[in-house]
């Protein structure tokens, strides 16, 4: 029945109803229901009994009848409106802990409402569990309480049969949900194998071919290198071939993200070395587009080696800076750096941070919540002027995040956006570890080198890329095959695949090192499409030394068998035969610098391109020495800012490097040791610049 307004709180009951039932006071509510509650509308306790305060003693007027009950009979909400329609029903209040049970009924009283009652009880015993005495219990004429005794007990049987009866189903279901549970576990982590067998078979699956494409394309670019157009189309399918190895890395990331399967591999690193890796990966991609990167704060970075996965914070950062380069026309894109010691703890560490900013069109305030979301793009829209799955930004927060650090973002549409990493590492004692630790260089006329893989096109390739750089080859179609192979000659390096058919690679490996003598100490490389997390534990772990993931270029193939120490005669042969002149220009000179780039121009405009630089630099240092003379910080910078950029193109590294800290050192403030570094760079270009233009002349020849 509705609530309705009273003028005082009336008695429970009387023998006879009389014409005006008297008004209780609270000390006679407290004799005759010790145990009683009044609460208002909103369930807030207005008053509570002496006999429930010693029930409950952290009970107390203005809390909610909520914080401390539930309604258990019957089987409702606890509600205003439900105990306004149950004062006729005999109800049952179960204490949040399990304990206590009070059993009574609700009365209406002046816009609020009075519970009388008591805790439910069948022996001493438990008046004694609940803290109790007899005493605290209202007292009553004999007759009163035969006839309440003999009430509750009628009541108690048909409410423990009740409570009994509601138990039942309450455990029927609570298993029922139990066993759905249990079902949803199992199913989800059948789809997950299955995920994770589907993933790593397209993965193989696509990486094969690509590998095949990428390899062909290798060769043709050497074969070409002279037609220009030629050249031109070779390079652009060999950059679309990255960008879809690039897209198939995210995808593989991503969905390992969602199947919790993306994990990190701590080992000791050195920051500055990571960082200036991710420089030379980016500055390239930024010249392209007429773009300065900066790096900001390097020499901040500490000395010592760090403990965590180098891989996946170069992963987020080149991430960040392909983005800003990406959405980024006309201006700058810089990456900051800084570094401090982190509050103490039981190991040092250092807490980092990474910031990457461009001047690029922005984020849209709407895009800004999502920007992190899987597959959030920039420009959704099917005119969109950049490409990209949108996979990269999601990956890179779930990677900060595994990391315990934090990615952010702030951008505003039109003007440019600001990237946050800040993440913490350990302090490492030892130096970084190296990759791998390859055995002494092997010295050969022309290394043999066994290739085993099942697909004919791809071994084809690898065949003409080893043959071309002056290697001998042997190939076989399966590990049987290698077997039968090994046994008959010695190798000098193994390049296994892992899945073939009658014996796959890991097998075969194992049976290789199982054979002692050469064959425990011969150099056995898996290259392989498998490139789920965990592959390359795999190979080592059945005996490989180091492990390549197709698709592999050749200039890839080849560092990695030098790094190894299985160099063809070939190649030994020019370092051998250089003349005094170009050996003493190589302690200066980076000669691959110098082979890139005439692999991107025209290797016979190199002399005459380092001819124009050596000249440029020249007219540059004079500039810096003006300026040291006049104090002119500013100019220093510039002139040191153009030369450094030029200076690494061009083959000069050591000059490089001290260019760039020069700058970096007036970017800083510090004029002081700007000007020093530049009287340093004055002194050291000489022999630098003499040095190339020497070599210029030997490779040119007469």
């Amino acid at each position: 029945m509705p609530c309705s307004a009273s003028s005082g709180v009336r008695a429970v009951a009387t023998p006879e109803p009389p014409a005006a039932a008297p008004t209780l006071s609270i000390a006679q509510l407290q004799q005759l229901f010790p145990f009683h509650f009044v609460i208002d509308s909103q369930l807030r306790l207005l008053q509570v009994g002496n006999g429930l305060r010693k029930l409950l003693p952290r009970i107390d007027t203005g809390a909610r009848l909520t914080d401390h009950f539930e309604l258990s009979a019957p089987l409702l909400p606890l509600t205003y409106a439900q105990l306004c329609d149950s004062t006729d029903s005999l109800l049952l209040f179960k204490g949040l802990q399990g304990s206590p049970v009070l059993k009574g009924q609700v009365i209406e009283a002046a816009g609020a409402l009075l519970f009388v009652g008591g805790p439910v009880v069948t022996s001493m015993r438990g008046v004694k569990a609940l803290g109790l005495k007899l005493n605290d219990f209202a007292l009553h004429d004999a007759t009163t309480d035969l006839l309440l005794l003999l009430q509750t007990q009628k009541l108690m049987n048909e409410d423990l049969q009740t409570l009994a009866a509601a138990n039942a189903s309450e455990i029927a279901q609570r298993q029922r949900a139990e066993d759905e549970l249990k079902r949803a576990i199992i199913e989800a982590r059948t789809a997950l194998h299955s995920q994770s067998k589907f993933l790593n078979t397209i993965s193989h699956e696509i990486r094969t071919p690509l590998h095949a494409v990428f390899a062909a394309l290798s060769l043709l670019a050497d074969t070409v290198a002279q037609q220009a157009e030629a050249a031109e189309l070779v390079a652009t399918a060999q950059q679309a071939s990255e960008t879809l190895l690039d897209l198939l890395a995210n995808i593989l990331d991503f969905a390992g993200m969602d199947a919790g399967r993306l994990g990190l591999e701590p080992e000791p690193f050195a920051a500055d070395a990571l960082l200036e890796s991710v420089r030379a990966l980016m500055e390239p991609r930024a010249r392209d587009k007429g773009l300065a990167l900066q790096v900001i704060g390097a020499r901040q970075l500490p000395t010592k080696a760090l403990l965590g996965d180098a891989r996946r914070v170069r992963q987020i950062l080149l991430n960040l800076l392909d983005n800003a380069i990406k959405f980024t026309e006309r201006g700058t894109v810089s990456l900051t750096t800084s570094a401090r010691r982190a509050p103490d703890g039981a190991a040092p560490a250092w807490q980092l941070r990474f910031e990457v900013e461009d001047t690029g069109i922005g984020i849209a305030a709407d895009r800004l919540a999502g920007i992190f979301d899987g597959f959030a793009l920039i420009d959704a829209d099917y005119s969109r002027p950049h490409d990209g799955a949108g996979l990269g930004l999601a990956i890179a927060k779930r990677l900060a995040t595994l990391m315990g650090g934090q990615l952010s973002v702030a951008s505003s549409e039109h003007h440019g956006s600001r990237f946050c990493l800040e993440i913490e590492l350990l302090e490492h004692e030892q130096a970084p570890a190296a990759a791998v630790a390859p055995p002494p260089p092997r010295r050969s006329d022309s290394p043999n080198i066994l290739v085993v893989e099942d697909v004919e096109v791809n071994r084809r390739l690898l065949c003409s890329m080893l043959e071309r750089s002056g290697y001998r080859v042997d190939e076989c179609a399966d590990g049987l095959e290698a077997l039968e192979a090994i046994a008959g000659r010695d190798y000098d390096l193994v390049l296994m695949d892992v899945s073939m058919p009658r014996m796959d690679g890991l097998a075969t490996t194992r049976c290789i090192r199982e054979l002692g003598g050469s064959g425990a100490r011969l150099p056995i490389i898996a290259l392989t499409a498998h490139a789920m997390r965990g592959d390359r534990e795999t190979c080592l772990a059945a005996g490989m030394d180091d492990y390549l993931t197709k698709p592999v270029t050749s200039q890839q193939l080849l560092q990695t068998l030098e790094r190894w120490g299985v160099a063809a005669r070939s190649a030994q042969q020019e370092d051998t035969n250089m003349s005094e002149t170009q050996q003493e220009a190589a302690a200066l000179v980076d000669r691959a610098a110098l082979e890139q780039l005439g692999r991107d121009t025209d290797p016979a405009m190199v002399p005459e391109l380092l001819a124009v630089f050596v000249a440029d630099a020249r007219e540059r240092l004079a500039g810096i020495e003006a300026a040291i003379g006049h104090a002119d910080g500013t100019t220093v910078q510039n002139q040191a800012h153009t030369l450094g950029s030029s200076a690494g193109t061009f083959g000069l590294p050591a000059l490089h490097q001290l260019a760039r800290a020069c700058e970096e050192a007036f970017r800083l403030d510090d004029a002081e040791r700007g000007m020093a570094l530049g009287r340093q760079l004055l002194a050291a270009a000489p022999a630098a610049l003499e040095a190339l233009s020497r070599y210029a002349d030997a490779v040119q020849g007469p």
